[in-house]
């Protein structure tokens, strides 16, 4: 019997060790499926571990062009997508998979954070990153009734500005959004409806996977100390790194000898 395919769709290979991990070790028999990876481009160029990866799977690389991404679509065609974010690539991906009838879901990929206007430096920083979001926007164009200025406009609105949701954007007639979506609760649907156009028919609701293992962490000994949990904000470009570091000094001189500080980082936390 051949096997079904299971497609997962993220922008870096890094980003397969997160979500797509944790899915693939959801399934109970995985000898049932064909396990496919597919990222837009490598992370920082880095070489990442897919030891956990099952056996008879596959990884492929688009090497920054989104459109590479067709014939694997159009060979996997009664297979099911897993997306995990709502980016110019994710359309075009969400888009050509739609019309081939492929089953389209996104996963919440943790708590979204309201719009914020980053640093300028971020996008010279994440030139690459920028550089195949506007090629997903170009291809994107090219296969739909939507001008290359007016894509390009919506995006800046959108992602540069925070002056539209993708739910009042031109792109929603071009059936960007999958078809179903995991969230974590009632109020993550809520937002999935008003900032991404999502139905109330369209969710299956989770609970938060990260909290599976805080159980089992909580009934350990407990101890009498801080902790400063990381974001990226530094990596996202909401900070400088100038600004940053000022806050670790002012939580640095605010503890005394005897305080206990632990410091739990982001998988993307910039170690520097």
């Amino acid at each position: 019997m051949e096997k079904k395919s299971i497609l997962f769709f993220e922008i870096t290979d890094y980003a397969l060790g997160r979500f797509p991990k944790w899915l693939t070790k959801s399934f109970s028999d995985q000898s049932q499926y064909k396990f496919i990876y597919i990222y837009l481009d490598t992370y920082n160029k880095s070489i990442c571990d897919f030891s956990w990866i099952p056996n008879g799977s596959e990884t492929i690389n688009l090497n920054g062009k989104v459109k590479n991404i067709n014939p694997v679509l159009e060979n996997n065609n009664d297979g099911l997508l897993f997306t995990f974010a709502v980016r110019p690539p994710e359309f075009y991906v969400v888009h050509f998979a739609n019309g081939l009838g492929i089953k389209t879901h996104i996963f919440q990929h943790g708590i979204f954070i309201p719009f914020m206007k980053k640093e300028l430096s971020y996008f010279f920083r994440e030139s690459n990153k920028m550089i195949s979001y506007f090629k997903s926007i170009y291809f994107l164009s090219k296969i739909s009734s939507i001008s290359l200025l007016d894509s390009f406009l919506e995006i800046y609105n959108i992602y540069i500005l925070g002056s539209t949701r993708i739910s009042q954007s031109k792109f929603m007639k071009l059936n960007v959004l999958p078809s179903k979506a995991f969230v974590y609760s009632h109020y993550w649907g809520d937002y999935f409806t008003n900032n991404y156009g999502f139905s109330q028919d369209q969710f299956i609701y989770t609970g938060t996977p990260d909290l599976s293992e805080f159980y089992l962490i909580n009934n350990q000994n407990r101890e009498d100390a801080i902790c400063y949990v990381c974001q990226t904000l530094v990596e996202d470009g909401r900070l400088t790194k100038k600004e940053f570091n000022n806050f670790i000094n002012i939580l640095r001189d605010s503890l005394s000898e005897e305080d206990l500080l632990y410091i739990k980082l982001h998988p993307r936390s910039d170690l520097s």
